[in-house]
């Protein structure tokens, strides 16, 4: 997991967020999605958004760094660095960064699942509004049972719950002044 730099007593929300962030973005890199096995715009995002916000750089984007530096290293720096990287591919191969754009859309309905819970609200249902909001939009939508599926499997649970823990009130609270954007009958009652 990532560290706290020796000169930080104490975590900043915005911390909290990039340790939620390299949580999800390590499952990735480690092929949560088949096609995200070994990304590595995962470990790049995660290094810099770590390092952005005061916090060491995640151990799992170091030990990628570090074999693919060994590895140039170990080759009198003769091989393609992009190629030990893994940014650059064979032909016929996806590119790192289309991978990762269409894994961000549905990062981007992931994220608004685990939003939901973080104010309680069960994954399930959680899958059940945003499919039920997108459908209303007229957005192609897997169905709730698949989204919680990939919710669970592919570590974005995870993240979220680390979240959770020390989730500031306001974030609650602008979460639950959204819920007025999912169709009504969605809405647990308890949250009405």
């Amino acid at each position: 997991m990532t560290e706290r730099r020796p000169d930080s007593d104490a975590v900043t929300e915005t911390q909290l967020a990039a340790m939620a962030f390299s949580s999800v973005a390590e499952g990735l890199f480690n092929g949560n999605y088949t096609s995200t096995d070994k990304n590595p715009i995962y470990a790049m995002e995660a290094f810099v958004v770590c390092h952005h916000v005061g916090l060491s750089p995640p151990k799992w984007a170091l030990d990628w760094l570090a074999e693919a530096f060994g590895d140039y290293l170990e080759s009198n720096c003769e091989a393609n660095l992009e190629k030990l990287l893994g940014v650059k591919r064979g032909p016929g191969k996806t590119l790192a960064v289309k991978e990762h754009q269409a894994v961000g859309i549905e990062g981007t309905i992931m994220g608004e699942i685990g939003r939901l819970t973080l104010i309680g609200i069960s994954i399930e249902r959680a899958a059940e509004m945003v499919a039920a909001r997108l459908e209303s939009k007229g957005l192609k939508r897997p169905e709730p049972e698949t989204l919680q599926q990939r919710f669970i499997k592919r570590g974005w649970s995870k993240g979220f719950k680390l979240a959770k823990q020390d989730c500031p009130k306001e974030v609650l609270q602008a979460i639950q002044a959204a819920l007025s954007t999912y169709p009504p009958e969605t809405i647990p009652p308890e949250f009405k």
